[in-house]
């Protein structure tokens, strides 16, 4: 990749995160007011649950129309078919979302009998209406995230790093205004509307873009037709795994008591905001372009590309979870402490949080690796491995829920994707033999060593910070995290100077050329 078209795609990461993280600051804002307003009892509880099995297990769905749909409309791009497939492959979004719709409306009291097994009672009846009410939403997320796949095709990722904001406005606004007459089933309604309305605002922008002429047919028999079918089975499984590993950890949750749900849940909302926003962000930019690497051929660069991400995602994540780590107990403090919601849940929802951050590194080596195996076009891989870690998690939660209580269940989780991604990483080195082990462990030595020092001097910080000032005010809690982050972020960035970390030396100097370029330009 040349330095100018390197620098394009830092920027458009770079926007993409800024984008989705503020996208997740309007998120964290919405379960915020519904943590005051409805706490950690049997309603929170039961709406979380609803939520999980309609919304967050069926982003899986999601993920796998979005990641099959961008090869293939790659290599549709100057087709004269491409109106005819793309046809096809959206009737077929639309055939089996809405199979899977009628299908979970009718089973959803068995299925709540798998994902909520501790419910029972009022509490279930409950789960299951509000199920119900939000089972349209998987109709809904099928066809939007095809429409984020064809985006990111064209290399369009502005609408879909913020199409999350339609259903956040709209639960937060209903929270305020309609949530004393219709409680927490309006809450529901709105989460529905919510998704409708995400599908919906692609639409103008996707045949802008794309050109597409939609036409009432499906050639099952058709290559392309076949290899989306067969990709959305096999990436949905892969996608899933998450979804899969926070439903089983719901499950132990659920046999806990009443508010043991809701606080695993804004743990791993949290988590899965910060670590996501970082991942995708760097993976729905860099994929379509390992496709276009792939599909001309040009291995060296693709093998390289790959080897770079996995290096980025290591510098990255490797303070950020640390971080989280350190200032879990004060940011969940600001965000949810207030209301219903008491000091004894701040502190589980910290413990839990600091449990799943463990698993930041994991996480984002076992996407970015499985998007090189869709790239070669291997999903058998990734598919064992998922089913790896979703054994190994439910195994190693029936261990650690014994010896830690409730506070194992991350704990497994971590384990269990660990050993995911030691699997896939040695499976991609012995098929392709183009991972850089031994450059990602230089990194990653490096990484640590400045996290240490980082992490020494924060708690430090934080012992001074306490000792001037003893209030437990909102304020001086954001101060606090403020401090910890800015202060955090110097000591590690000079840390990795100090190593002479190659890929910060390398986007320094970028980042002084350019300048120095600019400066050359504006002098004539």
């Amino acid at each position: 990749m040349s330095t100018k078209r390197k620098d394009h795609a830092i920027n458009i990461i770079m926007v993409i995160i800024g984008l989705t993280l503020f996208s997740k600051v309007i998120g964290f804002a919405r379960d915020a007011v519904m943590g005051s307003i409805f706490g950690t009892g049997m309603e929170s509880d039961a709406y979380l649950i609803g939520l999980g099995i309609t919304t967050i297990i069926f982003l899986s769905l999601g993920t796998g129309i979005a990641t099959s749909i961008i090869p293939i409309s790659v290599k549709l791009e100057k087709s004269k078919d491409k109106n005819k497939v793309l046809s096809g492959i959206f009737n077929c979004v639309l055939l089996i979302s809405g199979i899977i719709t009628v299908l979970c409306f009718i089973f959803t009291p068995e299925i709540l009998h798998v994902f909520a097994g501790g419910f029972e009672g009022e509490k279930l009846a409950l789960t299951i209406k509000l199920t119900r009410i939000m089972i349209p939403t998987v109709f809904f997320i099928a066809v939007a995230y095809l429409y984020v796949g064809l985006l990111q095709a064209h290399e369009h990722y502005l609408l879909p790093a913020i199409i999350s904001f339609p259903y956040n406005l709209i639960a937060i606004g209903y929270l305020i205004v309609g949530v004393n007459g219709y409680g927490i089933v309006g809450l529901a309604v709105a989460t529905t509307i919510g998704w409708f309305l995400q599908m919906v605002i692609q639409i103008p922008k996707v045949h802008q873009v794309t050109g597409f002429k939609y036409s009432l047919q499906i050639d099952f028999k058709n290559s392309y037709v076949k290899e989306f079918l067969v990709g959305i089975v096999s990436i949905s499984i892969i996608a899933a795994t998450q979804q899969i590993t926070y439903l089983s950890d719901n499950t132990m949750a659920s046999h806990f008591g009443d508010g043991k749900v809701t606080t695993l849940y804004y743990s791993n909302m949290l988590f899965l905001a910060i670590v996501t926003t970082a991942v995708y962000g760097i993976t729905s930019v860099m994929f379509p372009k390992f496709n276009k690497k792939f599909a001309e051929l040009d291995k060296s660069a693709f093998f390289s590309a790959i080897n770079s991400v996995l290096k980025g995602i290591i510098l990255l994540l490797a303070p950020v979870s640390v971080g989280l780590a350190l200032v879990s107990e004060n940011a969940i403090g600001i965000i949810l402490m207030r209301g219903e919601f008491t000091f004894e849940d701040v502190k589980m929802t910290s413990l839990l949080l600091i449990g799943y951050a463990s698993y930041m590194i994991a996480f984002g080596i076992w996407d970015v690796l499985n998007k090189a195996f869709y790239t070669m076009g291997n999903k058998k891989v990734p598919m064992m491995i998922s089913v790896i870690i979703i054994g190994s998690n439910y195994i190693l939660n029936l261990l650690c829920v014994k010896k830690f209580g409730i506070v194992g269940i991350p704990i497994a989780t971590s384990i269990a994707f660990y050993i995911g991604v030691c699997i896939s990483c040695l499976f991609f080195k012995r098929s392709e033999g183009e991972l850089d082990v031994i450059g990602m462990i230089i990194v990653g030595m490096k990484a640590l060593i400045s996290v240490f020092v980082m992490a020494i001097t924060i708690l430090g910080v934080n012992s001074i910070w306490n000792q001037a000032f003893q209030s437990t005010h909102i304020l001086m809690k954001l101060v606090n995290v403020i401090l910890d982050v800015g202060i955090g972020m110097a000591i590690y960035l000079l840390g990795l100077l100090i190593l002479r970390e190659k890929n910060i030396l390398d986007f320094i100097h970028a980042f002084k050329m350019k300048k120095k370029k600019k400066g050359d330009h504006e002098y004539e």
